[in-house]
């Protein structure tokens, strides 16, 4: 599974991530711009997100979100 953090930087620099490895390959970005959204959600199956907004044209390419 393709486990995707989108928003590490507004969770805090004290949080450590790497557990949520044992769910599949993660992938930690600090920030997702909005434009960049699409694009990342294409391959993600699971997605950690605190302040980012998902909107319905970014869930468009998101058919791999379970």
């Amino acid at each position: 599974m393709n486990v995707t953090v989108l928003d590490s930087a507004s969770l805090g620099s004290d949080l450590d991530l790497t557990p949520l490895s044992r769910f599949g390959n993660l992938t930690v970005r600090e920030s997702t711009p909005d434009e960049l959204l699409p694009e990342v959600l294409r391959n993600s199956e699971c997605v950690v997100l605190n302040k980012v907004k998902l909107t319905s044209e970014a869930m468009k390419n998101a058919a791999d979100l379970k």
